[in-house]
């Protein structure tokens, strides 16, 4: 579920202008269903030569990350037109919204299918923890993701097949099976 809210400062609230917001946040749901909630700020705070000059900002969130985008142009009388401000803010959303999740996609996630991890730790009061993989990447996991074990199993160096999948933040276990064995860090051995 999605949730905005958009807050007009310093004039009356127009409902032309709230519905062409509402579109432009409608097509932004439609470019990417990971925004979790919007806020939009339109202000008005000074007249320069007669003219209104509008500022507008959009706060975005998405799973792992906040976007903000100011749109305040002092003297861009452009935006005298808040046709033209709220155009160019969206376009502006809409391109730091693509930046975020490309960089996600460009990071490199372990083969699909089963692999072999370790816990790296895990807090059975909130129920959730991290597993590290054989190339050092940290995944989340939570309880559900356990599968044929108790909890009890789940100690920082255990070993344990994973299966994972993309989730709201990025990558997660999806299922997460004791193997039983601990990792072992390598010591140097005594001469015998």
């Amino acid at each position: 579920m999605f949730y905005y809210e958009i807050d007009f400062a310093d004039f009356k609230v127009s409902s032309t202008i709230t519905k062409k917001i509402e579109a432009k946040l409608q097509k932004l749901i439609r470019h990417s269903n990971r925004i979790i909630s919007a806020h939009v700020t339109v202000r008005l705070p000074h007249r320069h030569r007669n003219k209104h000059i509008y500022h507008i900002q959009v706060q975005l969130d998405v799973p792992g990350h906040s976007i903000v985008v100011n749109r305040e142009p002092e003297m861009n009388y452009a935006h005298s037109d808040i046709n033209v401000a709220i155009r160019d803010v969206f376009d502006k959303v809409t391109r730091k919204l693509d930046e975020v999740f490309e960089t996600r996609r460009e990071r490199p996630h372990p083969a699909a299918g089963a692999q072999h991890a370790y816990v790296l730790r895990f807090d059975p009061n909130s129920g959730y923890g991290f597993v590290v993989t054989a190339d050092g990447e940290e995944i989340y996991f939570n309880a559900n993701s356990l599968v044929g074990s108790s909890l009890d199993h789940l100690k920082a160096g255990v070993e344990v097949r994973i299966n994972t999948e993309e989730g709201e933040q990025g990558l997660q276990v999806s299922s997460l099976q004791v193997v039983g064995g601990h990792r072992v860090e390598q010591e140097a051995s005594p001469d015998v």
